[in-house]
C-alpha cells in the first residue's frame, strides 16, 4: 500500500510518499505494518529539503502513542538524524529521541532557523532529547565547530516564565568567528540595547573552558557563571585561577537599564596575548581594578552616564604592538613607541620599567586626577588628560624627563611635551615643544587637562619614579 500526497508545513510545499506493507497484512493481521517508509521532498525557506526513513508500527501511529522514528532530514547541505520514540504525536511528553546533525557551515542552518549568523565553519552535534510535562531536556550534548567544542546539558521548564538551566564545558573555545563584524549586527551607539529578552525568562548558565580565545588574546581555565531572575542578570567570569575576574550586573531601572561592571586582574600579559609566531612577545605583569556604573537604554546613554574609577599598573617587562589592542594599555604602548622611535614594536619588543594609570569617571568623562606615569630605561614620563567614554576620543598631554645624561641636564627636566589625541583605537601622537598648552583641547577634555597641567612640572624629574608619584597621590 502506497500513498502519495502534496502537503504544506508553515506555508512550505512538500511532496510526501508513504509506503506500508501489503493490503492483506492490513486486513488480516492483528498487528500489521511494523514500519512505514517515509520519503518527502520540498523546500524550506528557499533551500531544498527532504525527509527519508521509517516510522512505526502502524498500531502506534493509529493510537497516537509511542511510534518509533528513524529519519534522516536534509535541509540544504545540513543533515539531521532523528531516532527514538515519541510518547504521543501532539507533544513531547515522555518522549526519548537521539538527534545528530552536521553541515558545512553554521550560517546555512542559522538561516533555516531564521537567524543571521555569518560563520563559514563546518559543524557537527548530537544530543539526547527528553520531553516531559512542561519540560524539555537536552542531555549529553556534544558539539564542535572549527576549533571549538562544547558538551553538557540544557534543561528547559515551561510556565508563566520560561526557566533555562545550562551546564556546559569546553576544552577549546574560539570566539573569533562570532565576535567579528560578519558574525552579526552590532547595535549602534544610539540604538536600544537588545535586553528586553531578559524579562521573558529566568535561569542559570555555567560554562568552563580549558582555553578560550577572542581576538589576539586568550585565557586558560576560564569559568562563566550567570543567573537571570525577573529581568536582572548577574554574570561572573573568572580565568587563570582568579588572575582575571569580571563581575557584571544588568538590572531594570524604571524604564531603563542599570549596568554595574567590576573588573579585577593580576596577571602577566604574556599569558593573555596569543603567540602566532616566533616574533616579539610582551611579558609584563599587570594589575587592574576598575568599577563602572551607568544607566540608559542604549550604549550611548550608558557610557554618557558612566561613573566610577579605573586603575592600571604595569610592572617591569617588555612590550610589543600586540598590547595596543587592550583598552587603556594601548596608551602605554604608544608612549613607549614615541620614546623609542628606532624600535619597531611590530618586530621587536621594548623594555618597560613600570607604568601606572588612574582614571576617575563622571558623566561619561574619565579624567586622570592622580595622573598617568611611565618609566623606561631612558625616560620618566608623567601626564594626564581625559577620555570620552562615549566616543573613545582622548586628549592626553605628557612631559618627559630624561634619566640618562643628567650631567647635561642638571634640573632633571627635558623639553619634550607629548600630545596624544584621536581615539583609544587610533591615537595620534606628536611632540609639542611649546608647553602643556590647553587652548587647543577639546571642550569636553579641558577640565581634565587643566587638572594635571599645573601639577606635572612640580612632580616630574629624572630622579622620582613617576609610577610611585601616581600611586602615592
Amino acid at each position: 500500500v502506497r500513498l502519495r500526497a502534496g502537503a504544506t508545513l508553515e506555508k512550505q510545499p512538500f511532496d510526501i510518499d508513504l509506503t506500508g506493507g501489503s493490503l492483506s497484512e492490513l486486513l488480516l493481521e492483528e498487528h500489521p505494518w511494523k514500519r512505514i517508509e517515509v520519503a518527502a521532498r520540498g523546500t524550506w525557506h528557499g533551500a531544498a529539503a527532504s525527509v527519508e526513513g521509517h516510522v512505526g508500527p502502524l498500531s502506534a501511529l493509529l493510537a497516537g502513542r509511542d511510534p518509533a522514528l528513524d529519519l534522516a532530514i536534509d535541509l540544504g547541505a545540513t543533515r539531521v538524524g532523528v531516532t527514538g520514540t515519541l510518547a504521543n504525536l501532539h507533544n513531547l511528553d515522555n518522549s526519548r529521541l537521539k538527534i545528530e546533525t552536521s553541515g558545512p557551515d553554521l550560517a546555512s542552518i542559522a538561516a533555516l532557523l531564521g537567524l543571521d549568523l555569518q560563520v563559514d565553519q563546518s559543524f557537527k552535534a548530537k544530543a539526547r532529547l527528553e520531553g516531559g510535562k512542561r519540560r524539555l531536556d537536552l542531555r549529553d550534548i556534544e558539539a564542535s565547530s572549527g576549533g571549538s567544542d562544547v558538551s553538557g546539558n540544557v534543561l528547559v521548564r515551561f510556565g508563566p516564565r520560561m526557566w533555562v538551566e545550562a551546564t556546559l564545558a569546553s576544552q577549546s573555545l574560539d570566539l573569533r568567528p562570532y565576535l567579528g563584524e560578519s558574525a552579526g549586527v552590532v547595535p549602534g551607539m544610539k540604538e536600544p540595547l537588545p535586553l528586553d529578552g531578559l524579562k521573558t525568562l529566568d535561569g542559570s548558565f555555567h560554562l568552563t573552558a580549558g582555553h578560550a580565545r577572542f581576538g589576539d588574546f586568550g585565557v586558560d581555565d576560564g569559568a562563566l557563571d550567570a543567573t537571570l531572575d525577573t529581568g536582572s542578570l548577574n554574570l561572573s567570569a573568572r580565568a587563570g585561577n582568579e588572575r582575571v575576574a569580571i563581575d557584571l550586573k544588568i538590572s531594570p531601572h524604571t524604564d531603563q537599564w542599570r549596568v554595574d561592571l567590576h573588573h579585577k586582574g593580576n596577571l602577566d600579559l604574556a599569558w593573555l596575548v596569543e603567540a602566532e609566531s616566533s616574533g616579539p612577545r610582551s611579558a609584563v605583569p599587570e594589575s587592574i581594578d576598575g568599577r563602572l556604573s551607568g544607566v540608559g537604554t542604549s550604549l550611548d546613554a550608558l557610557l554618557g552616564s558612566a561613573t566610577g574609577r579605573v586603575e592600571v599598573v604595569l610592572g617591569a617587562g617588555r612590550v610589543d604592538q600586540s598590547l595596543a589592542r587592550l583598552p587603556l594599555t594601548g596608551v602605554f604602548v604608544n608612549l613607549v613607541k614615541i620614546l623609542n622611535p628606532t624600535v619597531n614594536l611590530r618586530r621587536e619588543a621594548a623594555s618597560l620599567r613600570c607604568a601606572a594609570l588612574e582614571l576617575t569617571v563622571a558623566d561619561g568623562i574619565a579624567t586622570s586626577r592622580r595622573g598617568i606615569g611611565l618609566q623606561t630605561d631612558s625616560y620618566n614620563v608623567l601626564g594626564g588628560g581625559a577620555v570620552n567614554m562615549r566616543t573613545g576620543a582622548i586628549e592626553l598631554r605628557f612631559k618627559t624627563a630624561k634619566r640618562t645624561g643628567v650631567g647635561l641636564n642638571l634640573l632633571g627636566l627635558a623639553d619634550q611635551f607629548i600630545v596624544m589625541k584621536g581615539t583609544l583605537q587610533d591615537p595620534q601622537l606628536s611632540i609639542d615643544p611649546k608647553d602643556l598648552l590647553i587652548e587647543g583641547a577639546a571642550a569636553w577634555a579641558t577640565g581634565g587637562i587643566t587638572l594635571v597641567a599645573d601639577q606635572i612640572l612640580g612632580w616630574l624629574s629624572s630622579f622620582k619614579n613617576p609610577c610611585d608619584v601616581v600611586l602615592r597621590r
